[in-house]
């Protein structure tokens, strides 16, 4: 038998194996006596969820056959078809390719490239792409608490323009770089630079608001603003650099200095010369986006208003004004045409649509409910414990918020007897809120995970040693730091 024949039964057997994994693992969960306590709506979702799992990491199929499994399934277990196939209309999806297309806009035109460029020519960076990279999350971990979600929807149109640029110049000076792991290291630093930020503030983050909330509904206690800042910056600023070692050890992405000449980037800088048509309108189309998305953050103002400048409304009417404004007025060309829309990837788009709505029907059909009375009867000096494992835990199959919300109020009622303050489990619940090891755990993720094009086996294998290192260093940061602030 020759290679070639062996490596196609390979394949075959492979793709065998992967496409039999995912009803493998529905039957299981629905054969498992631990789940029979659960509504059994819950337990079809349950493992529809374990089958689309198991297809989106066997591969045996793409993401968007993968992301339709629930279509097709839950409706022959009974369920609604018309609720099922609501799952993949929620806003994210939307909000996905919104932001991709402003990106899309900044990179075309070239803004994104003399961003990217005067960063990269900056005397300390040297060219290199570990410092670049260090440089690109520090930024984001200083922006997010002051700008929040201008910040926010800055460095993800940044990310795309940014990855676009790097692996263009790497093809055309033929460097020994991945493409694959270059792609995974710009998505891991942007959704670990996010998640490390989120513990800064109270604002920052809904759960930070949320859990000071319950503190003080639950336990009569007041927190204040630098009371969870201080710690939360230290802790926070220790996990960046974490994290980002974590990214350096695990995904080499080749040659580092991406150009032996020193003055490679300065001389590209001085190369691109003034800013042409294109470059301004993205600008100003980016600075006008930043304010509406930091204006309800820092101004009260009507509700009518307020109600419209949410992320998703704002994202929609910018891709509305990249297709007005003009780029090009000899060529009568706008920022963005009707052709940008076939560079999006589809499948990528249902499954973040899936994933994230699958989470949301977990919720609605009594799984949360389920979970929330197994871990009711832990108590004790295995609080501490329960409150970083199982936000860890949890966080990767269904909300952050939800199960924050669901262990704050199983563990705050009883902590108080242990000697531990209830601010640290509000912040370790808080600080793990955010899943590291699957795109399809919330909206951030999937966000970091579309717009840099990593592969899921990427996103997955830092994602595992980045929540070891995470959860260690938020809850005994918490644990050390707490006490002396409160």
């Amino acid at each position: 038998m020759g290679k070639d024949e062996k490596g196609k039964n390979k394949s075959w057997l492979k793709h065998f194996a992967g496409t039999l994994a995912g009803p493998a693992i529905f039957f299981l969960i629905c054969w498992l006596p631990f789940f029979r306590e659960m509504n059994q709506e819950a337990v079809y979702v349950l493992a529809v969820f374990g089958w689309f799992v198991a297809w989106v990491i066997a591969a045996p199929f793409s993401w968007g056959i993968s992301a339709l499994v629930p279509l097709v399934v839950l409706p022959l277990t009974g369920m609604d078809f018309m609720a099922v196939a609501g799952i993949y209309g929620q806003g994210t999806m939307f909000l996905c390719i919104a932001v991709l297309l402003i990106g899309e806009a900044i990179s075309k035109h070239g803004l994104g490239k003399r961003i990217a460029v005067t960063i990269l020519s900056m005397k300390w960076i040297d060219g290199r792409f570990s410092r670049f990279l260090f440089v690109f999350m520090m930024m984001l971990f200083c922006l997010l608490p002051i700008l929040m979600s201008g910040a926010t929807f800055m460095m993800f149109s940044l990310t795309t323009s940014t990855v676009a640029y790097l692996l263009e110049e790497c093809k055309k000076n033929q460097l020994n770089v991945s493409e694959n792991r270059l792609r995974a290291a710009m998505g891991c630093g942007l959704l670990y630079a996010f998640f490390a930020a989120f513990m800064t503030t109270i604002p920052v983050y809904t759960h930070n608001t949320v859990n000071v909330g319950l503190l003080k509904q639950i336990n009569g206690i007041d927190v204040s603003f630098f009371q969870w800042m201080i710690p939360g910056v230290i802790i926070g600023l220790v996990t960046l650099l974490a994290l980002y070692m974590v990214i350096r050890l695990m995904n080499p992405i080749g040659e580092d200095k991406l150009f032996s000449d020193p003055e490679y980037f300065k001389k590209q800088k001085a190369e691109l010369g003034n800013m042409s048509l294109g470059e301004i309108m993205s600008l100003i189309l980016f600075l006008v986006l930043l304010v509406l998305w930091v204006l309800p953050s820092i101004v009260k103002l009507p509700e009518g208003i307020a109600s419209w400048l949410n992320m998703y409304w704002v994202a929609i009417a910018g891709v509305i004004a990249a297709f007005i404004l003009p780029a090009d007025r000899e060529k009568k060309e706008a920022l963005l045409t009707a052709s940008d829309f076939k560079k999006l990837d589809w499948n990528m788009f249902l499954l973040v649509a899936c994933g994230i709505g699958l989470t949301g029907l977990l919720k609605t059909t009594g799984f949360t409910e389920f979970v929330s009375a197994k871990l009711a009867g832990v108590s004790g000096s295995g609080l501490v414990a329960l409150a970083a494992f199982g936000t860890t835990g949890i966080t990767s199959f269904m909300s952050g918020l939800a199960t924050d919300m669901i262990l704050m109020n199983i563990i705050l009622p009883v902590i108080g007897a242990t000697g531990i303050h209830p601010l640290v489990i509000a912040k370790i619940c808080a600080g793990l809120g955010m899943t590291l090891i699957f795109p399809w755990g919330g909206f951030m993720p999937a966000m970091c995970f579309s717009l840099s094009g990593m592969q899921v086996k990427d996103v997955i294998r830092m994602g595992i040693a980045a929540t070891i290192v995470a959860m260690f260093i938020v809850t005994f940061g918490n644990l050390i730091l707490v006490p002396l602030f409160v």
